[in-house]
């Protein structure tokens, strides 16, 4: 078995893993959350829809990424040769990349709202309650479409890099060029004595926009994390214990829901591409980015069922009670 077959077996896991844990959260938000967390329960719903998608399309594509000198790319064998081209999988694995780039804005939204609520900004709340939800859900789907496009267009295959990658895609993953397809920057070109002669302009602008997303989606995080903190200690003695429970419980959440993917999504992609940008050959290191990248949606849930009280308790007494009845009969036997 190579290295792309084990790595598409980790991938098959962890999407039945997403989907089974996602499917049960979106269940417990739908029955079980309390009425103070509003409409913050159509934001976990959609994310949770979101990450079950982005597991499907991850096992489907099965990303093995792959960091040699300037070049940082997203190889995708092609499995279904006799159903999809080149160049629609080529479109599919935009749709992945733009993925990545919503679950940046959604980040950024799940902080904002949680900081209108300890804030109490009625104004800001009123338009995750109607119409305005819709623009506000719309966000991650531009930031997506955005991030998709600039992967597509500016850093989609070239004739440069098919000669650059024919005989690295062999010696490395075992795989023939006219088997896969991929996406990835190739920042320059250098002669044998470590000259750089050739710069590839587009990639350099394509590594700009995705930094551009990715730090502005991290920068509104902190701001608003650290808002939601502040004013969380303020008010904390002027509302009532139950409601500061529920806020807490919601803000860990929240807190663990980022660390996940800054651990899993945005330190594997940074150092992948400051790798690329400084010519540093990470070789298969740069490839554990993408058993981090499905294992994200799969472990993503866990903070909201364990930590909010009330999915907690049901998840217990789902548990507890074929435990008991089990224990029940053995006694009784």
């Amino acid at each position: 078995m190579n290295w792309p077959e084990f790595v598409s077996h980790l991938q098959l896991d962890f999407a039945i893993l997403s989907l089974i844990l996602n499917s049960i959260l979106i269940i417990l938000i739908a029955q079980k959350s309390p009425s103070e967390l509003g409409s913050y329960r159509h934001l976990m719903s959609y994310i949770a829809i979101f990450e079950m998608l982005f597991s499907i399309i991850d096992y489907f594509l099965s990303p093995v990424i792959l960091s040699h000198d300037s070049m940082f790319l997203i190889i995708i064998p092609i499995k279904y040769s006799e159903y999809l081209t080149k160049s629609q999988y080529l479109m599919i694995e935009c749709v992945w990349c733009g993925c990545i780039g919503s679950f940046m804005a959604f980040f950024a939204i799940q902080f904002i709202y949680r900081f209108c609520v300890v804030n109490n900004s009625k104004k800001v709340l009123k338009s995750f309650d109607d119409h305005r939800l819709f623009f506000w859900m719309l966000i991650p789907i531009l930031t997506g479409i955005a991030w998709g496009n600039n992967v597509y267009f500016l850093m989609g295959p070239t004739t440069e890099k098919d000669s650059a990658i024919h005989d690295l895609l062999l010696e490395k993953l075992d795989l023939h060029l006219k088997n896969v397809t991929y996406i990835g920057p190739r920042c320059y070109e250098t002669s044998d004595e470590n000259y750089v002669i050739k710069v590839y302009h587009k990639a350099i602008i394509s590594i700009i926009i995705s930094l551009i997303i990715s730090c502005t989606s991290l920068i509104f995080v902190i701001i608003f994390a650290l808002k939601t903190f502040l004013k969380f200690r303020e008010t904390f003695q002027m509302i009532s214990k139950q409601e500061n429970n529920l806020q807490l419980q919601t803000f860990y959440a929240l807190v663990s829901q980022t660390i996940i993917p800054m651990i899993l999504m945005h330190f594997p992609c940074t150092i992948v591409l400051i790798s690329t940008v400084s010519d540093f050959n990470l070789g298969h290191i740069s490839s554990i980015a993408s058993v981090t990248f499905a294992l994200f949606p799969a472990l993503d849930p866990l903070p909201v069922m364990l930590i909010i009280k009330n999915y907690r308790g049901t998840l217990l007494n789902f548990v507890a009670t074929p435990v008991a009845i089990f224990v029940r009969r053995k006694i009784l036997i």
